[in-house]
Order: C-alpha cells, then structure tokens, then sequence
C-alpha cells in the first residue's frame, strides 16, 4: 500500500481505508520542518515524528514501520491511551447528574448494566462498529427475564444502543476518540405502538368521575399534551397569567425546555386555583410532604378507569397521546406539534401521525356504513311508494 503525501498539514489529513480487520492506515505529512507519520492500527491511533526533514527517508521510516507493525514484531506506545469503557462510565454518568431528569437517568443505569457486560474491559478506542453490531445482533435474540418464549424486544435493544452512542459521541468532544464507532450503526425498525385515544364520550364519564387535583391535572394534560411530571412540577413563577403561557424549565432534553400558550379552559382553570391559593408555590402542592409538589395521582386515576371500564387499558400518559393525536387531526403540522410536545426527534411526533391517520380511515368507514345504511333505507322508501 503506497503512502498518501500531504503538502500542507494545518488539519487531520483524511486516512486510507480498508474493511478489514487490524486494518492499517498511514499517511505521511509534513508540519513545520519535520515529516511525521499518523496512523490507525488494530483500532488505535499512532503519531510521531520522523525527525526527518526529507520525504524519501520518512517515506522509509513508514514502509518499515507498517512491514513490522503487520508481522507484530515492532510494538508502539498510542498518542493517548484513552480510558477503559468502565471508567469513562462513571464520567458520564457524573456529567448527566443534575442535568436530565432522574428517570432518564435511571434508564441509562439500567442500559449499562447490559452494556457493561459486553464492553467494561475495552478500551474506549478498541470499541468497534463490528462489536457493537454483534452485540446489538446477540441482544436481541437473548430471552426476557422470567419468559421461556420471548425475546428481549428490538426496542429495549434501541434504548441500550441509544446510552453507547451517547457515551462515544461524549469521547468524541472529550478528543478521546477519532469518531464515534456507533455512528453508523442503525436501530432496528420499530412499530407503531397501540396507543389508546379517548373517545369524546370517554373524556366526558372521566371527568364527571375525577377528583381533585386529578381533574385539573388531566385537564391540564389534555388541553396542553403537557407530561405527567410536567404538570406535577408546575410552579405559579414560572406561569405568567398575563400573557397566558407555562414555561418548563425542566426537562430531559433541551427541546422539552420550552415555552406553551395556555388553553382558555387552562388558562381559567390556572387562575381559580391561583386566586383560591394566592401564597402557593406549587400549583399543586403535595399534602403529605410540605414544600414539594405531588408525585402521582395514580390510585386516582385507576378508580375512574375502573368504574368506566379503562382500568389496565390507559395510564395517565394516554392523555397526552390524546391530545397529540387529537391536534394532528385538526390539521396542525407535525413540526409545530414537535415544538408543542418538547420532542428532541420528528419522529417521535411523527408517530401520532400514523395514529391520526388510523382515526381518518376509521371515519370514512363509519361514514360508508352510515351512507350505505341510509341508502338502503331510501330504495326501500322509494319501492313502498311504488308499489
């Protein structure tokens, strides 16, 4: 393999590649009076000087290296020796405390637990795209905890992968790696979800059957697809009354930080309680536990579901996957409904998409049935006067 000449070296020079394993890429280049050879072997990067001022012998300097390297008989020391994945584990992890939201921090623990396994004693930069697509290939044929007969899902192997990306992407900023290996590698396709819609009827019998802060919290939700934990965390600061917006200043993502305009219905809803409270911080402060904000109206919510016959069919979630379906419907663009719900990704907005378009099928149907039924109706009508 002929050595790649540079005559200027004010960047990283682009490297040779070759899909194979031990794979060696070299380049000669010359920075101020000096050639220097830079190259990556055996998944790590390697840089010195020549002390050579003439091409020719750096070129020499090259070929004998890469003869060594290839016959293992020459043993070099890397430009930087990047941590273990274990150790940069705990860097990460240091760095996400405080900055997102704990359940997502809890997700990422609970990734690493798998992903651990399979490369807490690689270094940073021995970590490979092959590695991490047998380990993506594997995890998903590995069985689910207490099931003889399922697997572990495509998507719990997305959230998994997801964590290592972020991890090597962190690397990457840090200049502990080149690039991220996990780049390229793609998720598995994942389908849909049945998410459940309430019918129009279904948020009537919910409401009538709702206690407090239950109502306003699901009122809440279902006028601004605001998260459960968005609305629990709601504080009177940072609502402002005058021109009717909620700001949430927490979230997982810079994209959930965001700004939204009240509904009317919220908007009144937010000033009774207001003028009912006046000293409160907490729009809907916790009763066990003075000074926080309640943490789940769960119990609540299961007794409605059960008495409307939805219990184990919604979760309080479904309410906001009502209101994002329900706004698709009414014509919004899925861009705005991005910046409605915080998501970091189209895609995720997208989704409802997909749902609203079930919900259109489904009406032309029922107007099919309605228009055939009424059709019938009217020959029948038509064939008494006749006769």
């Amino acid at each position: 393999m002929k050595s790649v000449k540079y005559a200027r070296i004010n960047r990283i020079p682009p490297y040779l590649t070759i899909a194979t394993k031990g794979t060696l890429f070299l380049a000669v280049y010359k920075r101020g009076r000096y050639y220097y050879y830079d190259f990556e072997f055996g998944g790590r990067r390697y840089r010195k000087s020549t002390r050579s001022t003439n091409r020719h012998l750096a070129e020499n300097v090259q070929a004998v290296l890469k003869a060594d390297l290839i016959q293992g008989t020459y043993v070099l020391r890397p430009r930087e020796q990047p941590p273990m994945f274990k150790e940069y584990v705990k860097t990460f992890l240091g760095r996400i405390e405080g900055n997102l939201a704990q359940n997502t921090i809890d997700l990422h623990n609970n990734n690493l637990k798998f992903l651990l396994k399979r490369f807490k004693d690689k270094f940073l930069d021995q970590i490979t795209k092959s590695m991490i697509e047998d380990y993506r290939s594997g995890r998903v044929k590995e069985p689910k905890q207490g099931s003889k007969t399922q697997t572990i899902a495509p998507a719990t192997v997305n959230r998994e992968l997801s964590t290592l990306k972020k991890i090597l992407n962190m690397a990457v900023d840090d200049g502990l790696l080149w690039k991220s290996p996990a780049r390229q590698v793609r998720p598995f396709p994942e389908e849909i979800p049945d998410v459940y819609v309430l019918s129009f009827e279904e948020e009537l019998e919910y409401m009538a059957l709702a206690s407090e802060p239950l109502k306003s919290v699901a009122t809440i939700m279902l006028g601004q697809g605001m998260r459960p934990d968005e609305v629990f965390r709601m504080a009177y600061p940072n609502i402002d009354f005058f021109n009717r917006t909620i700001f949430i200043v927490r979230g997982k993502t810079k994209n959930a930080r965001r700004a939204l305009s009240m509904s009317h219905e919220v908007h009144e809803l937010l000033k009774r309680r207001r003028k009912k409270h006046p000293e409160d911080y907490w729009v809907f402060p916790s009763s066990t536990k003075p000074g926080t904000h309640i943490g789940s109206v769960r119990k609540a919510h299961d007794r409605v579901c059960g008495k409307i016959g939805l219990r184990g069919v919604i979760d309080l979630y479904n309410l906001r996957h009502t209101f994002a379906t329900r706004t698709i419907l009414s014509g919004t663009n899925v861009a705005i409904l991005q910046k409605i719900l915080g998501h970091s990704q189209i895609g995720m907005t997208m989704r409802y998409v997909k749902i609203a378009e079930h919900y259109k099928v489904a009406a032309v149907a029922k107007l099919e049935e309605y228009r055939a039924a009424r059709i019938r109706e009217a020959k029948l009508a038509m064939m008494q006067q006749a006769s």
